[in-house]
């Protein structure tokens, strides 16, 4: 569906020009998302035990024990199994009101930064290893024209307790970014080493937050590295 609508304004508005993100840790501090699954589980609307056993894999990630790839593959099949039997109508009503009701943290620099790549007419696209249900809700928030993220499966509006795609490593994200090679990859932001290939694919790479791996390949490629406490829409805007 989200390539569709980028087909449908291109043909309307010819090659577009686009700015892609990942979110957690680009635009919001931490993982947002944990959040918005811990309310689903409060709710009884998804199971909480696959949750308490994702968080000690969080607790792993952050002391260095495994790879930020170990981390999101291990976490996103407890949460599929979490989401098992829950039904799709009341997830997705739910996120709305969640988002509704819940700040959600983000860099100071998040929404300025939007703006000004907006004003330079540039799509803005986010490609993200978290939950499609709740990225869908960055539309609004953030004013994002697409997103692409991970799926959980649904049949006959239920989850499976499945994933149907999976969004969160480097060869995924490459997966849907050659998807785009009709648009004019324009700019690109990203904080782990997952996300070189968003990097990779466009004309002005930028490490934003980046960790230790990105942050070494970033230096290696001569990429522009940036984090919060720069001031980084007008860093930005000299890039454009």
């Amino acid at each position: 569906m989200a390539l569709d609508l980028l087909h449908q304004q291109k043909g309307e508005e010819g090659i577009m020009r686009a700015a892609i993100f990942d979110i957690d840790g680009v635009l919001t501090k931490g993982f947002a998302i944990r959040h918005f699954w811990n309310h689903l589980a409060e709710k009884g609307i998804i199971d909480a035990s696959p949750l308490l056993t994702s968080k000690k894999i969080f607790d792993k990630f952050h002391k260095g024990e495994i790879s930020y790839r170990e981390m999101g593959n291990n976490v996103m099949e407890l949460v599929a199994l979490a989401f098992r039997g829950a039904s799709q109508k009341e997830v997705d009503s739910e996120s709305k009101n969640f988002f509704r009701s819940n700040k959600i943290d983000l860099f100071d620099y998040t929404i300025p930064l939007i703006s000004l790549l907006k004003k330079q007419k540039l799509k803005i696209i986010a490609v993200s290893g978290s939950t499609i249900e709740f990225l869908e809700n960055y539309k609004e928030l953030l004013g994002f024209d697409v997103v692409f993220g991970t799926e959980l499966e649904i049949v006959d509006g239920k989850y499976t307790g499945s994933l149907k795609t999976r969004l969160g490593t480097g060869e995924s994200k490459k997966k849907v970014l050659q998807s785009l090679s009709g648009m004019d990859r324009f700019i690109g932001f990203g904080d782990t080493e997952q996300d070189i290939p968003i990097l990779e694919s466009v004309k002005v790479p930028v490490a934003l937050n980046p960790n230790k791996e990105l942050e070494s390949a970033a230096t290696e490629k001569g990429w522009k590295i940036l984090r919060e406490t720069d001031d980084v829409v007008e860093e930005v805007r000299r890039l454009l």
